[in-house]
């Protein structure tokens, strides 16, 4: 069965990149435009893995994963943030590891295949 991989994503663009890539290699992946609808399929279709925007409409991605992080299955859930707002690594980073407990934090843009590598790892 193929990990399940929930992109949430306001840019069109990249979103169907990064879902057309991954699928390509093997992952069945979804795409949520806002934070809402984020929390929404996390919960509808319970993914393997999420890859999170931090700038979204109506919730942005640091409330998305505190909201995943606060249900029993979100609390192992492997999650990554991508940010091309806040490049400042040496604060967001940590923040986003030691309070959120998200997995990775990745600064935009990336090369799909640094996301592909990521994304193999933490799925095993």
């Amino acid at each position: 069965m193929d990990k399940k991989i929930l992109i949430v994503e306001d840019d069109a663009v990249s979103a169907g990149a990064l879902s057309d890539y991954l699928r390509a290699h093997g992952y069945d992946t979804s795409v949520a435009r806002t934070g809402p609808e984020g929390v929404q399929r996390f919960r509808d279709e319970k993914p393997d893995l999420m890859l999170i925007d931090v700038q979204l409409p109506l919730r942005n991605g640091f409330e998305v994963c505190f909201d995943v992080r606060r249900t029993p299955e979100g609390k192992k859930l492997p999650i990554v943030l991508m940010s091309a707002v806040y490049t400042d690594t040496a604060h967001a980073a940590p923040y986003a590891q030691k309070s959120l407990g998200v997995n990775d934090y990745v600064l935009k843009p990336f090369s799909m295949r640094s996301m592909l590598a990521r994304v193999t790892t933490l799925l095993g």
